[in-house]
């Protein structure tokens, strides 16, 4: 049986393999503009809030950060704080909201808990 390498075992994904924009911001803004908020008007109001939440919180992290990665996020967590009255979730959890996001090709819906 033949061996097999350490690393055969541990492949990376294909997040983990993605290249950056060439540009290197994380998303254009203008991707992300006030038409999406029409595409979340099938859902009920308390759903439709979250993703109105989830994506206000992409919003400002794609103009404020270089890359939206986890430790990016964490120091922003606090403004995001001040902007809304609810709480804010973990950095972990907004980046896994912002992999969804960008994975959908920025479709709100994909914010939709």
């Amino acid at each position: 049986m033949p061996k097999k390498s350490f690393s055969s075992f541990h492949r990376k994904s294909a997040l983990q393999q993605e290249k950056p924009d060439p540009d290197g911001r994380a998303v254009d803004t203008s991707d992300v503009d006030e038409e999406t908020y029409r595409d979340i008007s099938a859902f009920p109001d308390n759903i439709a809030t979250q993703i109105t939440f989830r994506l206000s919180i992409l919003r400002y992290l794609a103009s404020e950060c270089e890359k939206i990665i986890p430790k990016t996020i964490e120091p922003h967590r606090v403004a995001l704080q001040r902007l809304h009255d609810r709480n804010i979730p973990s950095a972990i959890s907004i980046y896994r909201w912002w992999l969804g996001f960008k994975s959908s090709g920025y479709n709100p819906v994909s914010l939709a808990p």
